[in-house]
């Protein structure tokens, strides 16, 4: 997510593409918390890096709708 391309892309995307992407990130944040429940999560950072992706598209999708509402 730290990619400047990713950013980039993130500031032309449309509400309904940030939108799905939120919904993929928290299915994989769902399935991550299952493999740390179980056991089977190697890379436990990956639930706070997953997090913190969720944050920063919310926020994207926050600032395109207060942008768009001001022109």
């Amino acid at each position: 997510m730290k990619d400047t391309k990713d950013i980039l892309k993130l500031k032309t995307a449309s509400k309904e593409e940030i939108s799905s992407k939120i919904l993929d990130l928290k299915k994989e944040l769902m399935n991550l918390r299952f493999s740390h429940n179980t056991g089977n999560l190697k890379d436990s950072s990956a639930l706070k890096k997953t997090k913190k992706a969720i944050a920063t598209l919310k926020g994207f999708l926050t600032n395109n709708v207060e942008v768009k509402t001001k022109k």
